[in-house]
């Protein structure tokens, strides 16, 4: 019978630290994304750059490039007015999806879709950005306003737009991953 127990206890364990690893997870990718959005508030471009993916960096292989498009594109998470964590995904432990709820520096709303892969390094980087307004509903208002507009986290991040990179089928595929949760 203490046999029994104690493997029952050994398993209830077990699947509690399983459970518990897709939080880790998801925590480094927003730590990651909040990385990238307080260097793009404090104007260091470089540390910005440097939490994007090695795809993005070949589709963008300067810094100059990289911020031409993040300036152009991607307003919103480059210099928010507030932003909040939203719901998240862990894909595999190696993928997660990030929705981060944004007000722009025009002052609307807008919900950024972040996707993170996990990197030889340990590290969580952005392999892409799918930003579209949004409207103040639900518990997009509920985040917003527990959180008094401002999120103790933070996010932004960056990107692969299909206009800039002329490659819908992968961002078909990431939008169609998102719609998981």
């Amino acid at each position: 019978m203490r046999r029994f127990f104690a493997i029952v206890v050994a398993g209830m364990l077990f699947g509690c630290t399983a459970a518990f690893a897709g939080e880790v997870e998801i925590r480094a990718a927003q730590s990651s994304i909040e990385a990238q959005i307080n260097a793009f508030l404090a104007g260091d471009d470089e540390t910005a750059y440097s939490y994007a993916a090695p795809g993005i960096k070949r589709i963008f292989p300067t810094l100059e490039r990289f911020m031409t498009m993040v300036k152009g594109a991607y307003q919103p998470v480059w210099k928010p007015r507030s932003f909040s964590f939203g719901r998240s995904k862990e894909l595999s432990p190696t993928s997660i999806v990030q929705e981060v709820l944004v007000v722009g520096p025009d002052g609307r709303n807008y919900e950024a879709i972040y996707t993170l892969e996990l990197q030889p390094d340990g590290t969580f980087r952005i392999t892409g950005v799918s930003l579209r307004e949004a409207r103040i509903v639900g518990a997009w208002a509920g985040t917003l306003l527990q959180s008094g507009g401002r999120s103790p986290l933070s996010q932004p991040s960056v990107i692969a737009a299909a206009r800039s990179t002329n490659r819908p089928a992968s961002i078909a595929a990431r939008m169609s991953a998102m719609r998981l949760w």
